[in-house]
Order: C-alpha cells, then structure tokens, then sequence
C-alpha cells in the first residue's frame, strides 16, 4: 500500500471540511443522504441485527402532520425544463410528467416482487399507453382524473386561475413537448426529439383529442418509456398551456399535478410544499399524500443540519462520517438504522482540445492504473467499519455504468453492469487494477517523464464532493499527475466549456469537449441504460463531450461506440441489449473516456421514529418522496 493510502487512511481525513468548502448542496432529507468516511472519533457499534426492517404499514397510515426536511441553497431558478441541481428536490414531487419508474414494495423487509432486469414503468399522468405493431406510434390516454394542483395567493401571484384544479389535456402535453424541444437548456430534448438530434425517437407529438396524443417514431426504440420517465429536471415534465407565448414566467413559478404543490417560498429562508388535495383522485385506495405539507427551511451549514436533527426538527439528515452516524445514534437510541446502497455520484470528465494532456489515451489509463478503487471507497463510504459492524459493504467498481443495481431511489440497470472483477469482463479488466507503477511507465511513453501538472475544475456539487476530490488529487500525486481545484461559477464555467461547435441554431454554442484540462461534476442520467450511454457517449448526447479515438475533441464521436449506442436503442430482446451493454463496458474500460468515481457500497442513515413506511415504496425515483410515509405523532420525536 502506497504512503499516500497509508496516511489517508490512518488520519481518517472527515468531511467536515469538506463540507465547509462545497458550496450549495441539494436537500438531504429528499435525497436520502448517504453516511460515510470515518471521522476523528471512536464511534459506536452498530450490528446487522440493529438495521431497520421496513414494515409496511400502508393500510394503517394516518393522514396529517408536516413533513420535517430542508434545502441548503435557494433554486436558481423553477423552469423544470432547464436541468438545475437545486430544483431536484422539490421539482419532483410538484412536476408531473407522462409516465414514472414503477416501485418495489419492500414489505417487512422482503421486497414483494424483483424486477429482474429492467425497471418497470407506470402511468404518472398517463392512465395507459399503447405502441402500433411496428412500434412507430405510441399512443397514451390520460388519466381523467390528472388535475393541475392549487394555486398559492403569494407563489402563484398573477397565474390564470383557470390552472387550479383543471384537469391536465392534451393541450397541455403538447405545449409542453413544443416548449422543451426549444428550450436550449432541456437535456431531455436530445434524447427524446428527433428534431434536434437524429438519434432520438420522437418526430411529432400530436393531440389527438382532450385526452389522447399520438407520438410518432422516426424508428423504433427501445429507450423511449424509461426516458419518458426520466425524473430528471431538463426532461418532459408537464406546464399548463396558459403559459404559451410566455405567458407566465415559469422560471418564476411552478406548476404541476404532483402529489404536492408550492405554496411559500422566501430566498434564503426556505419553502412550504402543500398537500395537493386532486393528486388522490388517481389514488383512490390510499389517499396519497399522507402528509399535509412539507417543511423545507434553508439550512446550508452542516453543524446546524445535525442540530436540527437532534432536536427532532428534520426527520433526517446526512453526517460528514460514519463515526458521527454511530455516535448520534449511541446518544439517541431510539433512532432508526437504515441500510440503502450509494455509489458515489461524482464523475471525472477530460478535456479534449488539441492542448490538452487528457486527449491521449495513455494519460487517461494513467489516471485509472493510479486510482486504488477499493481504499478510495472505504476512504468516501467507510467499508471496513461496516464489515466490522456486521454489516457487510458489498463494494463494487463503477464502469462506464454505475454499479448500484439495487438501492433507493431506485436501482439502476440491474442486469446491465458488468463486474471488472468478474472474469466475464475480459483483457480490459487489467485497467482497473492499482498498479502505479504500470501507470507511471504510461505518463512516460506518453511524454512526460517528469509528471505533468493541470487544474481540475468544478462548480456544483454535493457535500461529499471536496473529499472524493482530494482523495482522489493524492492518489494521482503518488504517480505524477498533480491536480489543483479551482471552482468555476455559472458564468466562469459557460464560457469555458460552452464555445464552438453550436449544436442547432437556435440553441448555445457548445464545445463537446473542446477545453483544456478536466473536471468533477455529478453524474446523472434516465433509468434506461442505452439513453444514459447514448447521452454521454453517443455523437448526439446531450452530454457528450467530444469522445474518440483520434484524442482531440469531435462532434462525430467514436464510432465503435456510436454504433453499439445504436444498436442498444433499436433492440428489444433484453438479453441482447445487456450484451451490448457489456461489450460497451469492456470498450470504454480501455478508452478510458470518462470516470465515474470508482465505488459503491452499504451505507447507513439515521430516521426518527415517527416517519411510518420508512423503505417500503422504494424504486420510483424521487416522484413520490414523502408521499408514501406517514407521520405517527405518538413516536419521537414528537413523544
């Protein structure tokens, strides 16, 4: 093991610093904050035995009470076709979009049934769909009982009144379809309209009556369902037709069919969601919402989340080490334990100017031979503590997939990621292994002898994302490659990367990959993994950055790529889409385009008591946090 391993590992670097210099960070309490990285103290134990087993409780639940969460920075801005990491968290949960991941009812801890290999979807504003025997038509039928919620009298100041309580029509959809094509900020459009990428499926969406509208394919594809239940901001979420022609400014409002509905919001206090009481129409049995609002105060300190937490006034919260998880639950027994499984989110992007050191291959594999995967994980998620807790790690190595098949909000591409530990991966496994010796013969034979030197850029990112930078800036310096941060803001980072090659006219220019240096942002992508690859590998990704096998940045890709890309995307048979999948991963393991941060792994979060169904409803991404828990006011913290 290396010096640099040696004393990461015995100094236990915590992520309280981290966190003091990480800038904004999305709302922990929505996103089920994963625990990890020791701390400077001892901690407590906590066995496999101490974990909570979810219990479904759905039938007994109870209406009322505020959900208590929080944001830690302000939303830019609400315009849900533009992607933005500070609207995911509410976004979801008021926007309403045609279809959703389906769940996984997890009861008593057993899930009540696995999706063997790809996730499933269902109706969120759609009643039923249908494709045509060619699989060239998709026509989807509303749901009748689809209703645009409330409006509040300070957020939705000036909108029509006529939103509130109408049911959502094809009008709307179409409208919304129209906006996002032209939004120049919606990613969605690249995956999912031919007009603006000739990969993409959908050539016209058409109303067909009030509740019908046709979608027509260029082709067909077998990506189109799991894109259209991308829950991510920048895809086809729904807007109501009164804001055609701008309007409203929908950058200033939100609106939606959505379990809940916004009805405060004050810059750098925070925001109140409300229970929407149409949303239960399309759900008959139970009602949903259980809750009637949600609370989500700004609180973008660290320390002052954990002191709300203690107190009882959010219902849970992420913490800068798992030695500080052990001790809040030693000082607060009653607190739940809960298992999920996280892989870390970040991801390493290269520049590909013809300056850059990143556009040779050899670099980039000097990257991937220096970067100790299994210690980078224990160092970010804690892994030993855990197996000595009784609570086994199962860490996995990222690809060119991420390796969480299971987890919450939902598992992804279960079946399709391929093991580099596993012999089936084939010659290119041989990248993954730490050999920073083989890594510094590759700087060498590449040109540079004596090392090389370069910054590393980032702008946006979550808590935990200083530290897996600074442990992964020491594993490099062991072999030469030194790196130092420097932040970008909005403006900093769109005239950096955002200057030639303009996708269409009507959109920003857009450099696919044409800059010097490299940069760690965080990963994201649809629950399909030919979308996701198409995205960020595909000449026509939304995302993609130039990638091929000349080195310096181009628009037309690598066609070895685009072509299994393509041919993922046309495949129905999901034994063949997975081994394309898997032929992709072996590809890339060698090419080396792009890196996810290496691991994945258990994780654990605290929950107080009174939060009922806790990890029963899991696997339908964050379009119904909070809405499928309920409170029990007769449990801490409230007794």
């Amino acid at each position: 093991m290396s010096g640099y391993w040696n004393k990461r590992l015995e100094q236990r670097i915590t992520r309280r610093r981290a966190l003091a210099g990480a800038g904004a960070a999305a709302a922990g309490a929505a996103l089920l904050a994963a625990c990890g990285g020791d701390g400077d103290g001892g901690g407590e134990s906590v066995s496999s035995g101490a974990l909570y087993k979810p219990v479904d409780t759905t039938e007994s639940a109870k209406r009322g009470g505020a959900w208590r969460a929080n944001i830690s920075s302000d939303p830019t801005n609400f315009d849900v076709h533009r992607f933005d990491a500070t609207l995911q968290p509410f976004s979801n949960v008021v926007g309403s979009q045609l279809l959703k991941v389906a769940p996984i009812i997890n009861k008593n801890g057993t899930p009540g049934h696995e999706l063997e290999i790809a996730l499933a979807v269902e109706g969120d504003v759609a009643e039923s769909w249908e494709f045509s025997a060619d699989k060239l038509t998709l026509t989807i039928k509303l749901h009748p009982q689809a209703k645009w919620g409330p409006l509040s009298p300070s957020f939705h100041a000036g909108a029509p009144s006529t939103i509130a309580g109408r049911v959502v029509d094809a009008d709307d959809v179409v409208f919304s379809w129209e906006r996002m094509v032209s939004n120049p900020f919606a990613a969605g459009r690249l995956d999912l309209s031919y007009e603006r990428s000739k990969s993409a499926p959908i050539e016209k969406v058409t109303k067909i009556d009030d509740r019908t509208v046709q979608l027509k394919m260029v082709r067909p594809d077998s990506t189109v369902l799991a894109s259209l239940a991308t829950w991510n901001v920048g895809y086809w979420y729904l807007v109501p037709k009164e804001a055609r022609n701008n309007a409203i400014d929908l950058e200033k409002m939100q609106f939606g069919a959505g379990p809940f509905y916004i009805d405060r919001f004050e810059p750098s206090v925070g925001m109140t969601l409300k229970r929407n009481p149409y949303f239960e129409l399309r759900d008959p049995k139970y009602k949903r919402p259980f809750v009637d609002q949600v609370n989500l105060p700004n609180v973008p300190d660290q320390s002052a989340r954990e002191a709300q937490f203690r107190g009882g006034n959010l219902f849970t919260t992420g913490f800068p080490s798992l030695d500080d998880t052990l001790k809040t639950k030693a000082d607060i027994p009653s607190l739940l334990v809960l298992s999920a499984y996280a892989n870390q989110p970040e991801v390493l992007e290269f520049g590909s100017h013809k300056d850059s050191i990143w556009k040779d291959q050899r670099v980039r594999q000097a990257v991937s031979l220096a970067w100790n995967r299994d210690l980078h994980t224990e160092v970010l998620l804690s892994t030993q503590k855990l197996e000595a807790a009784g609570i086994p790690a199962n860490v996995r190595w990222a690809t060119g997939l991420s390796c969480n098949e299971q987890g919450y909000p939902n598992g992804t591409y279960k079946g399709y990621w391929l093991d580099p530990k596993g012999k089936e991966f084939g010659e290119n496994a041989k990248y993954f292994e730490y050999n920073p010796t083989e890594a510094k013969k590759l700087l060498q034979a590449a040109g540079y002898p004596n090392g090389i030197k370069d910054e590393m850029f980032f702008g946006f990112a979550f808590p935990s994302t200083q530290l897996a930078m600074d442990t992964l800036i020491g594993a490099l310096a062991e072999v030469g490659i030194n790196l130092t941060r420097k932040q970008l803001n909005t403006a900093e980072a769109t005239e950096k990367y955002n200057t030639t090659y303009p996708p269409d006219p009507t959109g920003p220019t857009r450099s696919w990959g044409n800059w010097v240096g490299l940069r760690t942002g965080i990963d994201s992508g649809g629950p399909d993994p030919a979308s996701y690859i198409h995205q960020m590998y595909h000449k026509d990704g939304g995302r993609f950055l130039g990638y091929n096998p000349n080195g310096v940045a181009s628009p037309d890709g690598d066609p070895t790529i685009n072509e299994l890309v393509e041919k993922m995307r046309t495949e129905f048979d999901e034994k063949k889409r997975i081994e394309l999948a898997h032929e992709f991963q072996r590809y890339h393991a060698k090419t080396a385009y792009r890196f996810r941060y290496p691991g994945g792994a258990t994780t654990i979060s605290l929950w107080w008591p009174a939060v009922q169904n806790l990890g029963v409803w899991v696997g339908e991404s964050f379009k119904r946090v909070w809405t499928n828990e309920w409170i029990d006011q007769t449990k801490p913290p409230f007794a």
